[in-house]
């Protein structure tokens, strides 16, 4: 009479499945020998193990093989995030229609003064004051749309910084408009026949333009209570500022007038548009960029640390 066989342990079974064993069942006692069957390949049940192996159904302790490394990548990758300048370049690259308009209307606008014969001090005021007012308009309207019930408000309720949105925001929107108006800016030089020093002091007089546009539409945004007061206030802040950076009128030497000028962001991008259409013999030097670029940084510093009171200004008081 053949012996009976001896109960199946499921705990017992397991922990030698996990000692990597394989067994039949031999002499009424169950020893693997093979794989083990399909409905049991599953990871041990923490505290089911057998009480001969303590280790059996528990998980090693310490990082598995990558943790750290895993880990060092979701680290990297959430501190490099920059979520907002990432949300402005997918809505600028998915708004085709939008973006295709913010391309063609300024090379529409540019081409009868770039072929026209237009004398180039006139010329290079009206490219400048182009350009200025695309990047103010560009800045100052989205945020009162957003302020007035969009998602500028929900953005502030999760606890981002202010300090990080307004940055991310003022240098995606300044990246924005350089990408979108350098075709006409290539178009105006190209016409021009400028050299090789117009077109190299075109990107910084570009960039220092298009980040202080942004920072003054930001704070336009901040006063208007509405976007028809927004363009109106828009507009009028950016034709003062143009004004002061002798875009309209030359200034007296060693006058107040000319101070202001050589302080104010604008003036170099005016100057690179003369250069550029045969108003003036060379280009700005970098030197002359200097102070300029001091005056946007400053009034980038003041912005953000101002940043709580303006956004709190542009959306629904925070509750």
């Amino acid at each position: 009479m053949a012996r009976p066989r001896a109960p199946w342990d499921g705990a017992d079974s397991r922990s030698r499945v996990r000692r990597g064993l394989r067994g039949v069942h031999c002499g009424g006692e169950l020893t693997w020998i093979g794989p083990p069957p399909r409905a049991h390949r599953f990871p041990p049940v923490p505290g089911s193990g057998d009480r001969r192996d303590p280790g059996a159904g528990a998980r090693p302790r310490g990082p598995l093989p990558g943790d750290d490394r895993r880990e060092a990548r979701l680290r990297g990758r959430r501190a490099v995030s920059l979520p907002i300048w990432r949300i402005e370049w997918r809505i600028a690259i998915r708004r085709r229609r939008l973006l295709a308009f913010n391309v063609g209307i300024p090379l529409l606008l540019v081409v009868p003064l770039s072929f026209g014969g237009a004398p180039a001090y006139h010329a290079s005021s009206a490219y400048t004051m182009l350009f200025v007012l695309f990047g103010t308009f560009g800045s100052a309207i989205p945020l009162l749309r957003e302020g007035d019930g969009g998602p500028l408000r929900r953005i502030l309720l999760t606890g981002f910084p202010e300090p990080a949105f307004v940055t991310e925001r003022v240098l995606a929107g300044s990246a924005l408009d350089l990408l979108q108006l350098f075709p006409a800016m290539a178009l105006v030089l190209g016409a021009g026949r400028a050299g090789t020093d117009v077109w190299v002091a075109a990107i910084p007089a570009l960039i220092l333009a298009f980040v202080a546009a942004n920072l003054v539409g930001l704070w336009v945004a901040a006063l208007a209570r509405s976007i028809a007061e927004g363009a109106l206030l828009a507009a009028v802040v950016s034709l003062f500022l143009l004004h002061g950076s002798g875009v309209f009128r030359t200034p007296a030497p060693d006058s107040w007038g000319a101070i202001l000028e050589s302080v104010l962001p604008y003036r170099a991008l005016h100057e690179t548009f003369l250069a550029g259409t045969g108003g003036l013999t060379e280009a700005p030097m970098p030197a002359g960029l200097l102070v300029p670029a001091v005056t946007t940084a400053l009034l980038f510093a003041v912005t953000v640390g101002c940043s709580s009171k303006l956004l709190e200004r542009i959306s629904d008081p925070i509750r």
